[in-house]
């Protein structure tokens, strides 16, 4: 069946319909890679200005952009930075939770040392805890704004050194082996 995507019989109307459900089944999410790969080299050969080109750009699109999420999901600062922001996350909720759940419970007397403690010093201790947890949290997510700024600087970088080899290679001065 894929085989007659291939440009052996680029006008044919098998071809056409053979396209288009494959097609429906890449935007299904129901194509392997193989048969994604067959789809695009397909749509590479068809003539500008093809009905064809917008799916192009798509299946294009969609490759760079897994391309580039697959770099930040191997990168250790990135792995690193996903861990720490669900830790955080983790502990806002938890303290989310009990604070929704800490009116519907009974309450035994608090103790210290085995000694009742009066309810107000428990809130004021509570009250202590809790504005350490926030500014740790505060602090926490400070520096991820400031991790996320230096990715963003360094993918800024990136991008224009990708810039900069395609001029290179485009001026036929240079040719990049293994691009």
């Amino acid at each position: 069946m894929i085989e007659g995507i291939l440009p052996m019989d680029k006008h044919s109307l098998a071809k056409t319909q053979e396209l288009e459900q494959l097609l429906q089944r890449y935007y299904a999410g129901d194509t392997t890679p193989e048969e994604e790969l067959l789809l695009h080299l397909a749509l590479l050969d068809e003539p500008e200005g093809s009905p064809w080109a917008k799916h192009l750009r798509v299946i294009e699109s969609t490759m760079a952009a897994a391309s580039h999420i697959k770099s930040f999901q191997t990168n250790p600062r990135i792995i690193r930075f996903r861990r720490i922001s669900v830790g955080v996350a983790s502990v806002a909720a938890t303290i989310v939770a009990l604070t929704l759940a800490v009116p519907r419970i009974q309450h035994e007397p608090s103790l210290r040392n085995g000694e009742p403690i009066a309810q107000e010093e428990v809130n004021k201790h509570a009250q202590q805890a809790f504005d350490m947890l926030a500014s740790s949290l505060e602090q926490g997510a400070e520096q991820c704004d400031f991790l996320e700024a230096k990715l963003d600087e360094t993918n800024t970088i990136m991008e224009a050194t990708w810039d900069k080899l395609d001029e290179i290679q485009s001026n036929n001065n240079f040719i990049l082996t293994g691009y």
